[in-house]
């Protein structure tokens, strides 16, 4: 059996692959910090009220290691 604990991750670009990466990474249960330049790639995750960066300085970088 694998165990995963939950991870905090930032997640940047929500393109085609990435909106469906990020997805996959809540639907985990992992704390995830999303953001794109367009802020309209945005919307598909507000409705599943996790943390959204509307500035890339809101991205803590230490979650990227």
């Amino acid at each position: 059996m694998i165990v995963c604990s939950q991870a905090s991750i930032g997640f940047l670009g929500l393109g085609n692959m990435g909106k469906h990466m990020a997805t996959n990474l809540i639907a985990a249960n992992h704390r995830v910090t999303i953001f794109d330049v367009n802020p309209q790639a945005l919307d598909h995750f507000k409705e599943q009220s996790k943390t959204i960066a509307f500035r890339l300085s809101k991205i803590n970088l230490y979650q990227f290691l």
